[in-house]
């Protein structure tokens, strides 16, 4: 369902209309899980540099994370031309982006002709539910208007999800490009892959170029660099990614950042105690107080441990008062 194909074949339409609302109705209900207050506690701590996530739940809004707007994306692309420095000073800290949204998410509709906007609210579920097609607002009025002035009607469009479906172009890729870019030259401290297959084309790049910016900070500044890690309930293809993670946890990712947060509280990071351990959480707790009793560890040893719960990858900036702490 989630194939442009579904959207684009007439006779298929109203399935995919109907699986959106169902799927809109489902995300609503939805509550952030201990992994997304966990990216709320970095952000809060000022140690979360950006968070890249294939999902299009938009939990990471419920919880206060402030996620990229494709409203207001246009803006976004004249200040990305500008410069790394002016670019990461736009806007204040607590409204700069740190969710990258890369499929988009289900809080809007938009035109399929000029890109117009609407919430996705409850008449447009219900109306979706019945398989039905909305015309879009503003290439009505446009084409209303026309005909007032008696020319020629223009094409209307109608309203799609704003979410990016296999096999079709991005339209906001190269705006998500200038993120990508902004946080390598960052070269962040430690990135953090979770519950994710690494199937997708653009997701496994990222993911090796933003692993290749640790890297580098690491050769640059060893006490201050920190491992790339790999959680989900299922290992990573060791032939394509044994010298991309320095670590594997194949464990639940609610667990882990709940031993993740221990062991930071305990450097005194402040972070607070999520969910209640589990006995899977012993051998991540034993790698954080063997391996990476502080952020700037380099890790040599891969390790594996027995979720899926986000697509998710997110990088932690430790500041320097952190490290010291560490």
């Amino acid at each position: 369902m989630f194939d442009v194909s579904s959207f684009l074949d007439v006779k298929k339409r109203h399935i995919f209309f109907r699986f959106i609302a169902e799927l809109k109705e489902s995300c609503d209900r939805a509550t952030p899980t201990p992994t997304h207050l966990f990216f709320k506690s970095l952000a809060d701590k000022g140690l979360l540099l950006r968070a890249y996530t294939q999902n299009i739940d938009d939990l990471e809004r419920k919880c206060g994370l402030n996620s990229l707007d494709f409203k207001n994306c246009k803006q976004e692309q004249i200040f990305s031309m500008i410069g790394t420095k002016k670019r990461e000073s736009f806007g204040s800290a607590n409204k700069r982006p740190n969710v990258i949204p890369l499929h988009g998410s289900l809080q809007d509709v938009v035109c399929t002709v000029c890109s117009h906007r609407q919430e996705f609210d409850n008449s447009i579920i219900e109306s979706f539910k019945q398989g039905n097609i909305i015309e879009c607002v503003n290439c009505k009025i446009r084409s209303d208007d026309r005909a007032a002035k008696g020319r020629r009607r223009l094409h209307s469009g109608i309203y799609r999800p704003d979410i990016v479906l296999y096999n079709e172009h991005h339209p906001m890729g190269d705006v998500i490009s200038e993120y990508v870019m902004m946080d390598i030259e960052a070269m962040p401290t430690t990135i953090i892959v979770m519950g994710t297959s690494l199937k997708v084309p653009g997701l496994k790049r990222l993911v090796k170029d933003m692993a290749k910016a640790v890297q580098r900070k690491r050769a640059i500044a060893p006490d201050r660099s920190g491992p790339v890690i790999f959680v989900n309930k299922t290992p990573a293809c060791k032939g394509e990614w044994k010298n991309v993670f320095d670590a594997e946890f194949i464990v639940d990712c609610d667990s882990f950042v709940n031993s993740v947060a221990l062991q930071m509280a305990k450097l005194e990071v402040g972070l607070p105690k999520l969910i209640t351990p589990s006995p899977s959480q012993t051998k991540i707790t034993s790698f954080f107080k063997t391996k990476s009793s502080k952020l700037a560890t380099t890790i040599s040893k891969k390790n594996s441990i027995s979720n899926d719960q986000d697509d998710n990858v997110f990088e932690i900036q430790a500041s320097k008062a952190a490290a010291a702490r560490a």
